[in-house]
């Protein structure tokens, strides 16, 4: 049986280059009538970790996130079938430059620690 919230939930994410990616937010499943509920997406992104808090805290962070995020789309969502374990993370097949998730800490770096003396 897994353990879903335990296992998955706030793990890291990694790159195929053990590069950060991200934590894992969310978790999505798809219901299709009597079938047992099947794992399609893992989310990443302030919108789906807000959500998590309340429904309320959920609506404002998708406001402030439509007006003020860097990130599109916020939730960002990988495949469920592209994760694979790699000891406490998981590793997905991508290169973390070509993924929204950490576009606030790429905006930072380029208009703030770069500008800062020995930044």
């Amino acid at each position: 049986m897994i353990h879903l919230v335990s296992d998955y939930l706030d793990c890291q994410l990694i790159d195929r280059h053990g590069k950060p990616v991200g934590r894992i937010d969310g978790i999505v499943a798809r219901f299709e009538g009597d079938r047992q509920p099947r794992i399609v997406y893992v989310e990443v992104g302030s919108v789906t970790l807000a959500r998590r808090m309340s429904a309320k805290m959920g609506r404002w962070a998708e406001l402030v996130s439509l007006h003020w995020g860097k990130m599109r789309p916020n939730p960002y969502r990988i495949a469920w079938s592209a994760l694979e374990a790699d000891g406490l993370n998981y590793r997905v097949n991508v290169d973390s430059k070509s993924v929204p998730t950490l576009a606030w800490e790429r905006w930072l770096r380029q208009h703030v620690i770069h500008r800062m003396p020995g930044g």
